[in-house]
């Protein structure tokens, strides 16, 4: 129940990466300066912790460790909100350096939380944001142990611990989201009039095995820009409202994220309510394939209705695809200019059959 008001630097530290349980809610930061004026918001240069503190990421909250609960707590107008940043010390920091595996701890109760006014991001995980099954405890000091914190185990399975955000709401930020994100899943979250209601480079299937990476998610006016990543990307129960604008795997070729460049996107159970002209861009970047496609989920399949898809059609994907109108004697795909919708879909080729990626791996 603390209020922070024109105070340089972040707001709230949990910064050494052991830190294990402790409760941050229902807390208020707010700083009120712009970021491009003289004082440049309410960063403040030449402290120990230069990511959170300067302008590089100044944040209100700001934590290397996964395994505390962020509750209910305002923040508006930093540079970035309630940032989590594991990468910074991806083995921990001062007396933790070198006994803890930040980028792999298990996330604890992320709930409730507003994020607005901010320069970058409102909820941010920057790479890597990866949970997996790790036992620590405060007897253990919140140390870890390297076998602990390896992604699969002797039998080849993965160990990724899937788990949730919940109720959170951003507005007015430039983004929302984060980097390389894994078995985290954005639930109940509100993402409203902001440059990029979700900013995601990169995932993997939940290691449940059946959570969605979006549940219940409300989007409304601005860009949604999606990962790429093993697996298939899940939306459900999502709800699109006034000007949204598609970004199929932003990241694709820049740099070392956004890998693969073929991802599969499902709907299941949409509201679709876009105001906007132009519904999504096909990203090739690298990738000389021309991947992703958009697919209803087979209960959605029939679309009586035309949600997201015209009447019928339950699948879009690049329009370079024209290989797919050969297919049941030209019955079953079209170009999305037959239907005078080339602008919605960038040219893409509608099917009435569902698209699947299949990717094939080498020894080089």
């Amino acid at each position: 129940h603390n209020s922070i008001y024109d105070v340089r630097g972040a707001g709230y530290y949990i910064e050494d990466g052991n830190e294990l349980y402790n409760y941050v809610q229902y807390n208020a930061y707010i700083c009120p300066w712009p970021l491009d004026g003289p004082l440049n918001g309410c960063t403040v240069p030449g402290t120990d912790n230069g990511e959170a503190d300067a302008a590089t990421d100044h944040a209100a909250y700001w934590s290397t460790s996964h395994t505390n609960h962020f509750i209910g707590n305002r923040a508006a107008n930093s540079f970035n909100g309630v940032f989590y940043e594991p990468s910074f010390a991806p083995n921990g920091r001062g007396l933790a350096d070198g006994k803890v595996c930040t980028n792999w701890l298990p996330l604890g109760r992320m709930e409730g939380n507003t994020c607005h006014g901010h320069g970058r991001f409102g909820t941010y995980f920057v790479s890597s944001d990866w949970p997996r099954q790790i036992t620590t405890n405060l007897s253990m000091n919140g140390y870890t142990t390297p076998d602990q914190c390896v992604a699969f185990d002797s039998e080849g399975y993965d160990r990724g611990q899937s788990c949730a955000i919940s109720n959170n709401v951003d507005y007015h930020n430039v983004f929302v989201g984060g980097y390389a994100i894994g078995d985290i899943q954005f639930r109940n979250h509100t993402a409203i009039s902001s440059n990029c209601l979700i900013y995601h480079k990169e995932t993997k299937n939940f290691n449940d095995g059946c959570s969605a990476h979006y549940l219940n998610y409300h989007f409304e006016d601005g860009g949604v820009l999606l990962p790429s990543g093993h697996g298939a990307i899940l939306f459900e129960n999502p709800v699109f409202v006034g000007d949204i604008h598609f970004e199929s795997n932003h990241h694709c070729g820049e740099g070392v994220t956004g890998i693969l460049c073929n991802p599969q996107y499902i709907l299941i159970n949409p509201v679709w309510n876009a105001t906007s002209q132009n519904w999504l861009t096909w990203n090739d970047g690298d990738n000389p394939s021309h991947g992703a496609s958009y697919s209803l989920s087979p209960p959605d399949a029939k679309n009586p209705t035309s949600t997201f898809f015209p009447k019928g059609y339950q699948s879009v994907c690049h329009g370079i695809h024209t290989w797919l109108l050969q297919l049941d004697g030209g019955k079953t795909c079209n170009k999305s200019s037959d239907f005078n919708m080339q602008v919605q879909y960038e040219n893409g080729v509608l099917c009435k059959k569902p698209l699947r990626r299949l990717e094939i791996y080498t020894r080089g």
